[in-house]
């Protein structure tokens, strides 16, 4: 039998659970969230084992980790990374700048740097302009010891991302090999909602790394060293303060991955919920989180 681990750490409680490949539920076990991840994971992994000796943690193959710990960092200003931002638009995006709309203090968390340079497609995937390669390396040149982590984002770079890519290579040629987000793997058409998740998605990284180094060491200490899916990314979740599309991603401590399926916090919960309802056989149950 094979059975799969879960962990959701959210802002009061940590849950921890292990259902069968039908989905069933074999044990659970729910312990207070600690300040530090790990220890919090720990209690309920240890938890967990105690209070169901018989599970086969053997057994155990896959292992996933929810976690609001991201949206924390946003909703609490805390730990987040100074993001260097470049828009590829000029002239087309002049209207309205990065960072509109944005809360002051979320704004002074991530640092709020940032360039507005030439270049981006049109809706149909013609050029606005040419790519400014010499305004992208001015700009890196500046953000030097103000940024942790990168966002590029191009207009319609979801039709044509070449312009977001040559502009990443120049920005590491200048800043080395910083975290850095593309904004066409975070969202479609719209420019500002993709901007504002671009950087939210950059802003988190540490954090992100945190939860993620966390749950792999409370693994080991159970020897639980599984193929882990770190569900982090989040979907179209309305933040305090800033109502934004924030992506969906999957961190991790060795760097970031897109991916499309997992959720944070409400609207992760609930595909949950569906999901298990659809499965249960009662696809017709409401769902609320």
């Amino acid at each position: 039998m094979t059975l799969r681990l879960g962990i959701d750490v959210g802002g009061t409680n940590t849950d921890a659970v292990v259902l069968d490949e039908h989905a069933n539920l074999l044990a659970s076990f729910k312990s207070p969230t600690t300040p530090d991840v790990t220890s919090g994971i720990r209690n309920a992994l240890h938890g967990l084992v105690g209070t169901h000796p018989d599970l086969d943690l053997g057994a155990i193959k896959h292992a996933m980790l929810g976690t609001t710990h991201c949206t924390n960092a946003i909703l609490e200003r805390s730990h987040l990374n100074r993001v260097g931002l470049i828009r590829i638009g000029a002239p087309a995006t002049l209207a309205i700048p990065p960072y509109v709309g944005w809360p002051a203090d979320l704004r002074a968390a991530v640092g709020g740097q940032y360039a507005v340079v030439e270049g981006g497609h049109e809706y149909d995937g013609r050029e606005i302009r040419p790519l400014d390669l010499g305004a992208i390396e001015d700009a890196a040149e500046s953000f030097k010891g103000k940024v942790d982590t990168l966002a590029v984002v191009g207009a319609f770079a979801a039709v044509d991302s070449s312009h977001e890519r040559r502009a990443a290579e120049v920005l590491r040629d200048v800043l080395g090999d910083l975290p850095l987000t593309y904004s066409h793997e975070i969202g479609s058409l719209g420019l500002l909602e993709r901007e504002n998740a671009s950087i939210l998605n950059a802003a988190v990284v540490s954090a992100a790394r945190a939860a993620a180094s966390g749950f792999e060491r409370a693994l080991r200490g159970r020897r639980l060293d599984r193929k882990a899916t770190l569900m982090l990314g989040l979907s179209r979740t309305e933040q305090k303060g800033l109502g934004a599309c924030i992506p969906c991603r999957r961190h991790s401590s060795s760097g970031l991955v897109p991916t499309g399926a997992e959720r944070l916090g409400p609207g992760r919960g609930k595909a949950g919920q569906v999901w298990r309802n659809g499965s249960a056989g009662r696809p017709e149950r409401d769902v609320s989180d």
